[in-house]
């Protein structure tokens, strides 16, 4: 990284492209999406997509659900983010 180029942009207030991972970093054709869609395919049926928990029962590996359902698991993934 260059130093004096990054205060220089700072003080300029310019976004500069032309440095760092994003220089060389290509997005897939399909979208950022699709990797997660495809890692998604792999997993093991069934997957359950937007619920949100209400309760998780380690010990029974079930899961309830805020519409009131429940499933049993044996292997469990959560998208929550891991700062709550």
């Amino acid at each position: 990284m260059d130093l004096r180029r990054v205060l220089q942009n700072l003080l300029d207030d310019r976004e500069d492209v032309g440095w760092g991972p994003n220089n060389l970093f290509k997005p897939p054709l399909l979208g950022t999406g699709m990797l997660y869609e495809r890692i998604a395919e792999s997993l093991p049926k069934p997957v359950h997509f937007n619920k949100r928990a209400a309760s998780i029962d380690s010990a029974g590996k079930e899961v309830t659900f805020e519409d009131g359902t429940a499933v049993h698991y044996d292997q469990l993934m959560s998208t929550m983010p891991l700062t709550h």
